[in-house]
């Protein structure tokens, strides 16, 4: 092994893992292109690999304790623990992005932020039979003229999102880190996954649903390129500017559009998918990623 090569984990929960095995030999063996010998690590392994000369860690797990313990012990993490935790929480997420856009005077034409408000589990199991009323009386969301959404703050992949009308059956939904319920977006089942390479716009792909409100591909959606106007691009820079101090290193940032081509923000997949990526361009996602980790190795 030559005395340059830099070894690093790529971390995985067990289950995940079997799923994306080819996923995971494309990083080992492209790795060797920069030096990096990259080895699968499952995260109950993590801590007995911790000290055997890792210098970075990419976490495929949602965890930021992987993440955090990686930076207590100056390995570089992709991605950080602040990403990571901000990003697995929808809430937050939002919260984040507003502040951000308050403090630094940022005024667009509408809101691009839908109107959200957060409720605990506890909260909501205490008023799931009779929530449309509570979100009136008591949080003051007024937006009914169509079903509003409630997602849970920390799902992914179009998971544990619903519409909220009368029709559905509430008892049977559980949210153990709380939900958010937003004001319904007419999008035509479209959102646009910006993917984010070192804070710079990486490729747009255009989702559009299949039989649902949410464009999910994982759900059967239709995908195709997007390239995004002068106007969508610079709302779009000031969401990656936001982590000017917090490099991302590799995120999918979702942003429903109307038929206008507003585009409203929705969430960060902090793990976000390729597929994508791989189905409708020439590039290759994983050999950028590596290449950027190589350089801020260097």
């Amino acid at each position: 092994m030559k005395k340059d090569t830099k070894k690093g984990l790529i971390v995985y929960n067990p289950n995940e893992a079997v799923k994306n095995r080819a996923f995971i030999d494309m990083f080992t063996d492209k790795g060797k292109n920069y030096n990096l010998d990259i080895s699968l690590c499952l995260k109950n392994d993590f801590k007995d690999r911790l000290y055997d000369n890792i210098l970075f860690c990419i976490n495929r797990t949602r965890d930021l304790n992987i993440s955090k313990i990686c930076e207590d012990n100056n390995i570089s993490a992709y991605n950080s623990s602040f990403v990571t935790a901000l990003a697995n929480n929808k809430y937050k997420t939002i919260e984040f992005f507003r502040d951000y856009f308050n403090k630094h005077d940022i005024k667009l034409s509408y809101d691009i932020f839908p109107d959200t408000c957060f409720l605990s589990c506890e909260e909501y199991e205490n008023n799931k039979l009779n929530l449309c009323e509570y979100l009136k009386e008591k949080k003051g969301f007024i937006h009914f003229d169509k079903p509003p959404v409630i997602k849970s703050v920390s799902g992914h992949g179009g998971k544990e999102v619903f519409l909220l009308d009368d029709k559905y059956d509430y008892q049977h939904i559980s949210f153990p880190d709380g939900c958010i319920i937003q004001r319904f977006i007419e999008s035509n089942a479209c959102d646009i996954r910006v993917y984010v390479l070192n804070n710079k716009i990486y490729s747009c792909i255009l989702r559009q649903g299949k039989d649902s409100f949410k464009s999910n591909f994982s759900l059967g959606g239709k995908i195709k390129k997007y390239e995004p106007d002068t106007d969508n691009i610079n709302i779009i820079s000031h969401f990656i500017n936001a982590f000017s101090l917090e490099k991302y290193g590799f995120v999918g940032i979702d942003f429903l559009i109307d038929s206008d081509k507003r585009i409203y923000f929705n969430e960060v997949e902090e793990m976000a998918g390729t597929r994508m990526l791989y189905s409708l361009t020439d590039k290759d996602i994983v050999e950028d990623l590596l290449y950027h980790i190589s350089c801020s190795l260097d």
